[in-house]
């Protein structure tokens, strides 16, 4: 199979020839058990594919804004690193995945440290060829009390920086 630069289907005769986006990106964000995809695809089948993806985790729960452009960055395979993405935020309890060009983030929270564990590793090993990281922390808890003019804080936090921001 041959690709042609600015083509993103051709179907029944017809050549389809999308916008050019820089950056190339696409979002997945995640709230109350619903998940948002936007951004951009470089085939009409990556699309498909991605949406199916989205379908597939969150069944009616999904809404897409996806449209198909040009740009993708070479040596990336958009559609597997998007799939990732959203298997991603599927395991969250709420955040997000961006895409841009070849670097996927992962933002959120999870609702144990096993997962922002497991998505640590996932994004240790990201598929697609991009460069992948995690900022994805456990779930947070925490009560401040003042008892004679003193701060006291008890409970969950889920990183290291709020936990020494708690400490001032």
């Amino acid at each position: 199979v041959r690709t042609f630069p600015g083509v993103t289907t051709i179907a029944d005769g017809q050549v389809e020839v999308g916008p050019l986006a820089r950056p190339f990106a696409f979002s997945a964000l995640k709230e109350n058990g619903a998940v948002s995809l936007e951004g951009v695809a470089p085939s009409r089948s990556a699309l498909i594919a991605i949406e199916s993806a989205g379908r597939a985790l969150f069944a009616d729960q999904m809404t897409s804004r996806l449209t198909l452009a040009t740009g993708a960055p070479k040596d990336v395979n958009w559609q597997l690193a998007a799939i990732q993405a959203i298997e991603a935020v599927a395991l969250l309890d709420r955040g997000s995945a961006q895409l841009v060009d070849a670097n996927l983030v992962i933002n959120g929270i999870a609702p144990s440290e096993e997962v922002a564990k497991q998505i640590a590793e996932k994004m240790a090993r990201p598929v697609g060829g991009v460069t992948a990281a995690s900022e994805v922390i456990g779930p947070t808890e925490w009560l401040a009390r003042v008892d004679g003019g003193k701060v006291s804080y008890s409970g969950k936090v889920g990183s290291g920086d709020a936990r020494r921001a708690l400490q001032l």
